[in-house]
């Protein structure tokens, strides 16, 4: 696999999915980003992007947008679950005692072990870290989605799912570091050389109808539509499933291409 060629479901696995949502999630809805694209005659388009707000809040368009198009794959950016030490360590604990455990594996969990083994690239620790409250907002969301859509919105373990709409956990920046793409400056003040190379790949796998500049698109924007990218990875067959999926189920699992399958 070369990063040169094109996305296209003639070319890959014939997915069930013809519609993508990337949602880079958020506690508050003005810095929710979401961004929507569609597959036609075997290539993907990006179609919609747009910054949240709490008038127009993303379970609305979500909403809206899954039921034009249910054969979707929701590609959200943020821990879907928690680790399974700490899960088990916790209900017995009490204050003042100590946390029976290693703190690598109290606060990390096999998805997040898996990418920093992988890619040299360390998710943040859902167990510790703010990004736990970005989890619990996004569980409610999809919780949500549910009531709203009627649709269960399992997660999908594979690009051919039976059950559709489906959801998948990314992290845009592990994606980038997947795709040779330097993840660590994309978002600062001078990003000016980061964000050409992030627009060189997403114009590599995307067909923009709209214009779309990521040099100047809104930060929570752009992860949305490097959340697409993600899913793509993951329709094609191109990402790394866990090796022990009851596990996964527990605790999630991070959708990133597996570079170890590169040509």
């Amino acid at each position: 696999m070369t990063d040169d060629a094109p996305y296209s479901t003639s070319t890959r696995h014939s997915a069930a999915f013809t519609t993508i949502l990337g949602v880079d999630c958020a506690t508050k809805p003005h810095k929710v980003g979401l961004a929507r694209a569609h597959v036609r005659d075997g290539d993907w388009y990006l179609t919609d992007t747009q910054v949240c707000s709490a008038a127009e809040p993303p379970v609305e368009v979500l909403a809206r947008w899954i039921a034009q198009d249910p054969d979707c794959l929701l590609a959200l950016d943020a821990p879907l679950g928690w680790p399974s030490a700490l899960s088990a360590a916790l209900p017995s604990h009490r204050a003042g005692q100590p946390v029976r455990g290693e703190a690598e594996t109290l606060f990390n969990r096999a998805t997040d072990r898996f990418v920093r083994a992988s890619l040299g690239k360390r998710p943040l620790d859902v167990g510790a870290d703010r990004i736990a409250r970005t989890a619990l907002a996004t569980l409610e969301l999809l919780k949500t989605l549910r009531e709203r859509t009627a649709a269960p919105l399992p997660l999908a373990w594979s690009p051919i799912e039976p059950v559709r709409p489906a959801a998948i956990e990314v992290n845009p920046a592990a994606t980038l570091v997947a795709h040779d793409v330097d993840a660590r400056a994309y978002k600062a003040v001078d990003a000016s050389d980061a964000r050409l190379a992030v627009e060189r790949l997403i114009d590599r796998r995307l067909t923009t109808e709209r214009a779309f500049d990521a040099q100047t698109a809104n930060d929570n924007v752009l992860d949305a539509v490097l959340c697409i990218v993600s899913g793509l990875d993951f329709i094609a067959g191109a990402s790394s499933g866990p090796s022990d999926r009851d596990t996964a189920e527990r605790e999630g699992w991070i959708w990133v291409r597996d570079i170890a399958r590169d040509d």
